[in-house]
């Protein structure tokens, strides 16, 4: 186990001191200029530190366990790249990821034959998407649930109209007592 862990550690070191090294040699200009995916202007010395953290982190990985100093900074400098790896997660959905994949979504569902695409989320931010609640005021989920956050969007005009009941999977992977209980609640109109 300790030798899996020393490879780990060593291959995101040298990760780490990759990426962090090629924040402090290329020119700001450089990377402040970069396309896609770096569409987010981050101001050069800004990039400059997270460079200089993501080095001296992938040193913390690495140097205390090896000459058995203060091993516990190698928690410490785990725990630093993971806040710069969160901080990574954020300038990405500021790009727009998250509704790229949700459209991406979208189109394989009717791309599928999908009516309908259901989901439990946050109406102002789905409503952007097409979501709503206004048709799965009738339906329900087997556990409790917020009522607002139950919402539909139409691939197919018309798909969720009288639509009730209890939300069931439907698919190959159920088991024979969900199919039968499927088979029965598919003589309601369901939503995709």
């Amino acid at each position: 186990m300790n030798i899996v862990l020393w490879i780990i550690q060593v291959l995101l070191a040298l990760l780490f001191l990759f990426a962090g090294g090629m924040k402090l040699i290329l020119p700001i200009d450089v990377l402040t200029s970069m396309g896609p995916p770096n569409q987010v202007q981050l101001p050069g010395l800004f990039i400059r530190f997270i460079g200089v953290c993501e080095v001296l982190g992938a040193l913390g990985l690495i140097l205390p366990g090896l000459f058995r100093i203060k091993t516990r900074l190698t928690t410490l400098a785990a725990a630093g790249l993971m806040i710069i790896m969160i901080g990574a997660v954020a300038v990405s959905l500021k790009l727009g990821i998250g509704a790229a994949l949700m459209k991406h979504a979208l189109a394989a569902a009717k791309a599928r034959g999908h009516g309908a695409v259901l989901l439990l989320g946050d109406a102002p931010y789905y409503a952007r998407f097409g979501f709503s609640g206004l048709k799965t005021t009738e339906l329900s989920l087997p556990g409790p649930f917020e009522r607002d956050r139950l919402l539909g969007l139409e691939l197919r005009d018309g798909a969720l109209d009288g639509a009730w009941g209890m939300i069931a999977p439907t698919g190959a992977s159920a088991s024979p007592t969900k199919a039968r209980r499927t088979k029965l609640l598919r003589s309601v109109p369901q939503a995709a």
